[in-house]
């Protein structure tokens, strides 16, 4: 236990130290990861680093981010696992002499495990879908690499202790460049449905965050939610 602790103070020293070197990077994903980083250091809240992400969606290079995540590798690892594989290395240059050293820039997507970041790609077969559901202290959000893909979102106004009072607020078929973005206060139940034959969606979530959401103590990782009757004037949708 006291090894772990040790550990883990010691991986929080390590962000704290890199965070700033991330914001300067040239790279608009090590950006992110600092933006993202800043947020696990209480340094900003997640309606800025939703706008943040916002951002690097919407002025991404796809062929430049299959390039970066070195995709061509990373397909073959998605094909196998069915649905998901992370991202684990995208290779850039550090801002800082500091890190060079040790390659510790190398390893940062490792590192900011710790701080509950991830980036990982998904794979949704023609009819495949991941059910409405809700999350707790999570932001995430979607950018489709590849394919067509309907993204629904419902925005929670009460949680009960049964199911939530939401309408719907997304309801599109996006295909590549496509995003959306979601945390507790915005958005937060989604419903995924792949529509073409194959499609490739570029996932990053930050999780653990302060939620206003309640504990529901029957309840553990996502909160499936019935929404078949919700439209855009909402309604009740009880948990499944």
């Amino acid at each position: 236990m006291h090894n772990m602790l040790t550990t883990g103070f010691v991986k929080s020293l390590l962000i704290r130290f890199m965070q700033p070197a991330l914001c300067k990077s040239s790279s608009p994903t090590d950006v992110l990861l600092g933006q993202a980083s800043k947020l696990y250091l209480n340094k900003t809240d997640t309606y800025q680093l939703d706008a943040e992400l916002n951002r690097y969606y919407q002025h991404v290079d796809i062929p430049q981010l299959l390039n970066e995540i070195n995709f061509d590798n990373v397909y073959p690892r998605l094909k196998q696992h069915g649905y998901k594989t992370d991202i684990l290395e995208i290779p850039t240059q550090s801002p800082s002499l500091l890190f060079r050293p040790f390659s510790l820039w190398k390893k940062r997507l490792y590192l900011l495990r710790h701080a509950r970041i991830r980036i990982d790609v998904l794979l949704l077969k023609k009819g495949d879908s991941i059910p409405a559901h809700a999350h707790r202290g999570v932001l995430s959000g979607f950018l489709v690499l590849k394919g067509l893909v309907n993204i629904r979102h419902y925005d929670v106004s009460e949680y009960q202790q049964d199911g939530v009072i939401c309408h719907k607020t997304v309801d599109k078929d996006l295909a590549a460049g496509g995003y959306t973005t979601n945390h507790d206060e915005k958005d937060n139940i989604h419903f995924l449905t792949g529509l073409a034959d194959e499609s490739v969606l570029y996932r990053f979530n930050i999780t653990g965050l302060r939620s206003p959401v309640p504990v529901h103590t029957a309840l553990r990782g996502r909160m499936y939610v019935d929404v078949s009757q919700i439209d855009t004037k909402g309604g009740f949708a009880p948990f499944v």
